[in-house]
């Protein structure tokens, strides 16, 4: 996770040709002192969402996980963090359910996810949840890549395709970011 961390700020904090975001800027210097004790190693995703899963069309239950070409050994918290992020996002951004009627859905809500998946897991719970999820996207993991890989490429035109729409990352770093860790 410190190599991860480490290598995302770099990414982010060398581009001057991107910009800064003050949101982003406090997560560079948040994040490096707020790593987790232990670092658990397992087979991880690395784009784990719901849109990269086969739903069972009439039970509760994935049928398979799909895109695993960014698999490596990592974190499974961090894994898990980012597909909880769906929880975070609003719903016209990346799948978010945000502020969607979820027991209409017949989703669970943020803490019960969690929960089941502690009992899943033999885990008592998640200590740092919050680093897991602001060391994810939208917060962390795009905007750095995205600044540090295509900005230096198109200059000022910072913008990636995104399930149908184009944002920014400097405008998607001030996602919830400065009320987490401000």
């Amino acid at each position: 996770m410190a190599r991860q961390v480490a290598s995302w700020s770099a990414q982010y904090l060398s581009d001057g040709v991107a910009g800064r975001h003050p949101s982003m800027d406090l997560l560079a210097n948040w994040l490096p002192r707020h790593l987790p004790a232990a670092d658990e190693v397992a087979i991880a995703h690395g784009d784990f969402r719901a849109d990269n899963m086969i739903f069972h069309p009439s039970e509760s239950r994935v049928l398979a996980v799909l895109d695993w070409e960014l698999s490596t050994l990592g974190d499974p918290l961090a894994d898990f963090a980012y597909h909880l992020m769906m929880f975070r996002m609003p719903s016209d951004i990346l799948g978010g359910i945000a502020g969607r009627d979820l027991a209409a859905l017949g989703l669970p809500d943020e803490a019960a996810y969690v929960d089941a998946y502690c009992r899943r897991t033999g885990r008592d719970g998640i200590p740092n949840l919050d680093f897991y999820i602001l060391q994810h996207v939208p917060l962390r993991r795009d905007p750095a890549w995205h600044q540090g890989k295509s900005c230096a490429r198109h200059g000022l035109q910072c913008r990636r395709a995104c399930h149908g729409r184009t944002l920014c990352a400097r405008g998607r770093a001030g996602l919830g970011a400065g009320a987490a860790v401000g």
